[in-house]
């Protein structure tokens, strides 16, 4: 009789000890899930916030005016030297977030920053009207303009990678 309490107590402490085991190997991986899944919910808002002050820009470059209709018209940047300030801007908040964008993406604003620059330098240089000098570079930026696009819509399909 003493042995089957033995046997009885002896099963009822190694399923105790078994239980608590797999109960702590099910809590450190359900943790451990919990910490990839808010890591990567952290990811994707940095990145959406990262992609806001993109979206800015982008706003920025296919926005255009003209004197009237039938002209061809020109970025609105180029309006004036306030609104180039502000592209400026933007443009500076946006390559600080750079390590949330996609190197394609990336690269598109480290384009239109060099284009800028090149721009601005030319402007300085010269004794045109930054209107004149914005239409005709406006082709440059209409192709900066549809690859940051391009690249902004591939990024928002694949946000989670």
């Amino acid at each position: 009789m003493d042995n089957i309490w033995i046997t009885i107590l002896s099963s009822a402490g190694i399923a105790s000890i078994i239980s608590a085991i797999v109960g702590y190997v099910f809590n450190v991986l359900m943790q451990k899930r919990k910490y990839k899944d808010d890591y990567y919910k952290m990811v994707i808002a940095k990145r959406m916030e990262a992609y806001a002050k993109v979206e800015e820009v982008y706003k920025l470059l296919k926005t255009y005016a003209s004197e009237d209709f039938g002209q061809s018209g020109h970025c609105i940047i180029f309006n004036d030297k306030e609104m180039l300030r502000l592209c400026f801007k933007k443009l500076y908040k946006a390559l600080n977030d750079n390590i949330w964008l996609s190197r394609e993406l990336d690269d598109d604003l480290q384009y239109l920053n060099d284009m800028l620059m090149l721009f601005k330098e030319e402007l300085e240089n010269s004794d045109g009207d930054i209107k004149e000098l914005g239409e005709l570079k406006n082709p440059i930026f209409a192709e900066i303009r549809t690859l940051i696009d391009k690249h902004y819509k591939e990024d928002m399909l694949t946000l989670y990678d």
